[in-house]
């Protein structure tokens, strides 16, 4: 019994101390006094007074993370860039890899900001800390320009945008040293084809059902071969983009450089007002709970209506100009593809690229498909193969393989704004 009241008291002890500890850090924290350590942090030392100041040989690599994956590279070819030119983690390492590359793509300190308390400790006796996104276990806190930026916030805004979009986009993930690897839809079942490197040493595009080895699934498309449906496929863009009556494709991507940039400064004008207005919101439920006139009661009641109606409307109007930022990502990155391969007529791959998705059929045609700008979700290419394949063609034509002697047939498609599409 005495064993377990002085448990209970170094138990009371050690809470009282956490407690201290934590109102003192979350006091500096409110205050903007956080020191942040530099060590490891690639692109920050600091002076003599303790402030961070930014490392410029050091800040050179993040710039050039951020303005490699602007131009749309793969998380693979800037850690091939990076390793190439031997330059070090901020731990220090040779290494490169993809966490890496995308805490420094994600850390808002490179555009100058601070964000403090992003991890808790939730057991003062463990010590077990968590992750607290969204203020999930306590209050954070935002200090703008808290110290020198690397990144432009523009710059900054537009990565978080091409991420956020990224996840669910192929032209955009382009993460594979297979051209067309997640871009293959299968014509009979609408699955994607997977990619596999036989025993046999060839490299084959298969139906995702059959590798699956489910019986009652089976899938009756036949495999087709890497060097096959690559080689078709540029032959038939060699035609689309180089044919006299379709130059004007050049043309109208080539228009949309800049564009980008220019969506992700009014998108960011809507993100502040947003925040204004539900700051404007707590203050007048503050004020409405402090008053005791019914006049002012009402007032506040038809301010809240107005303010919550705007907040609603600015909210619409986020969603919208998200998605205008990221197609205007797109048709740059596009336009960018595009003049790379007027640069470089000669590598193929260029062309592969440009390629949004290609049905394979079951009679050896193949569709390839032109989305003409628009972002169109993986599930309307799968549930609507059937209508793509019965679009009329742009450019059409036939391939005979040196390697099976099969006869292919080949069209592209282009995806107006077709009702049944779920962009």
């Amino acid at each position: 019994m005495v064993l377990t009241f002085h448990s209970s008291i170094a138990q009371e002890e050690a809470k009282n101390i956490s407690d201290n500890v934590k109102w003192g850090i979350r006091k500096r924290m409110r205050d903007g006094n956080w020191k942040v350590p530099t060590e490891k942090f690639l692109g920050y030392t600091k002076d003599e007074n303790g402030n961070m100041i930014i490392d410029e040989t050091q800040a050179d690599i993040v710039r050039a993370i951020f303005n490699l994956y602007l131009a749309n590279k793969s998380i693979k070819e800037i850690i091939a860039y990076l390793e190439g030119n031997h330059y070090l983690t901020g731990s220090g390492k040779e290494k490169w890899n993809r966490q890496n590359i995308m805490q420094i793509l994600q850390n808002e300190k490179y555009k100058g900001d601070l964000i403090l308390q992003k991890t808790v400790v939730i057991d003062y006796l463990s010590h077990e800390s968590r992750s607290n996104k969204d203020g999930k276990y306590a209050d954070m806190w935002l200090v703008k320009n808290h110290h020198p930026a690397i990144i432009s916030r523009e710059a900054f805004d537009l990565v978080q945008t091409i991420i956020e979009y990224k996840k669910n986009d192929r032209f955009l993930r382009p993460d594979s040293s297979n051209p067309l690897s997640a871009k293959l839809y299968c014509g009979i079942c609408g699955k994607k084809l997977v990619y596999q490197s036989r025993s046999d040493g060839k490299q084959m595009y298969s139906c995702n059902v059959n590798r699956r080895n489910i019986e009652k699934e089976k899938c009756s498309l036949p495999p087709i071969q890497e060097e096959e449906i690559n080689a078709i496929c540029i032959k038939a863009m060699k035609s689309y983009y180089f044919d006299s009556s379709l130059t004007a494709n050049l043309l109208d991507c080539l228009t949309s450089i800049g564009q980008a940039s220019h969506k992700q400064e009014e998108l960011n004008k809507v993100k502040e007002e947003i925040i204004t207005t539900e700051n404007r919101l707590k203050a007048i439920i503050e004020e409405k709970m402090e008053t005791d006139s019914e006049e002012d009661d009402e007032r506040l009641s038809n301010d809240y209506k107005e303010a919550k109606k705007h907040l609603n409307e600015l909210k619409a109007k986020l969603d919208t100009l998200s998605g205008e930022t990221y197609q205007s990502f797109i048709s740059e990155a596009r336009s960018k593809e595009i003049a790379s391969l007027i640069t470089n007529m000669d590598n193929d791959e260029c062309y592969l690229k440009l390629i949004d998705e290609v049905i394979v059929n079951e009679d050896n045609s193949i569709t390839i498909i032109d989305n003409a700008g628009h972002h169109v979700s993986k599930e309307s290419i799968s549930k609507n193969i059937k209508k793509i394949n019965d679009l009329e063609e742009v450019v059409h034509g036939y391939y005979t393989s040196p390697i099976t002697a099969k006869v292919y047939k080949y069209k592209i498609v282009r995806l107006e704004d077709y009702p049944w599409l779920k962009k």
